[in-house]
């Protein structure tokens, strides 16, 4: 009963935004009161809070203190991940592209997008945007406004990594799809231009690429924390 009442707080403290306070909380009545998998798990929990009040440091620190074996492999992956996120905002780039190595999930096929996306590593960010668009031009129904930024995205590694074929084929798999979108009209900008000093072009590339970054990878944990679901992540 205790344990559930420090989790609904702790769930409260999120959904208001008070990260910092959230953490405070999960350090002081969670890893530091928990064993085994439950610990491990807290820790996963206090990891995501301190990415998203942006303390890589501090989600390392919750990652290393919670340590344990044996864990569910999914817990063990999703630790992984977590600690990749946090060596990237540390400018760790390799150290974490090697973390979440041959992980073929779906939320590592995100982190590997925004990992190289921060980094400006256009061949590599191109190569990931294309694993989250696979097979999405062979569905009929229109693309959500995250599919169409994923779209954009990827228009602007293509352009500045320097693969006109990939443009092309860019172009022909999903420019049909923009149609009427509101980034119909930048998507035609940045796949067919050919000069790249022209204005118009350096604009919209530079918009796109100075993103802070994708934050794909953390949407879902900001989604669940926001709504109050802090302890339903494991």
């Amino acid at each position: 009963d205790g344990d559930a009442m420090i989790r609904n707080l702790a769930d409260r403290r999120g959904s208001l935004d008070l990260l910092d306070r959230a953490a405070d909380f999960g350090n002081d009545h969670g890893t530091r009161r928990l064993s085994g998998e439950e610990k491990a798990r807290v820790g996963a929990r206090l990891a995501v809070v301190q990415l998203l009040n942006d303390k890589p440091e501090g989600a390392l620190t919750a990652l290393s203190e919670s340590l344990t074996t044996p864990l569910p492999a999914a817990l063990t992956l999703e630790r992984l991940d977590l600690q990749a996120r946090a060596e990237a905002d540390q400018g760790k780039t390799d150290a974490a592209l090697t973390l979440i190595k041959g992980d073929t999930s779906l939320a590592a096929d995100k982190l590997r997008a925004d990992i190289n996306w921060r980094a400006k590593r256009w061949p590599a960010a191109a190569a990931s945007l294309w694993v989250l668009l696979s097979n999405r031009d062979k569905n009929p129904a229109p693309l959500d406004e995250t599919e169409r930024q994923t779209v954009m995205q990827l228009a602007v590694a293509l352009s500045l990594g320097g693969d006109e074929t990939g443009l092309a084929q860019l172009r022909s798999r999903f420019g049909s799809r923009l149609d009427g979108t509101p980034e119909a009209e930048g998507f035609r900008v940045i796949t067919s231009v050919t000069d790249r000093n022209d204005s118009d072009y350096r604009q919209l590339t530079s918009a796109v690429a100075n993103v802070k970054q994708l934050e794909s990878f953390m949407a879902s944990y900001r989604d669940r924390l926001q709504k109050g679901k802090l302890s339903a992540i494991d």
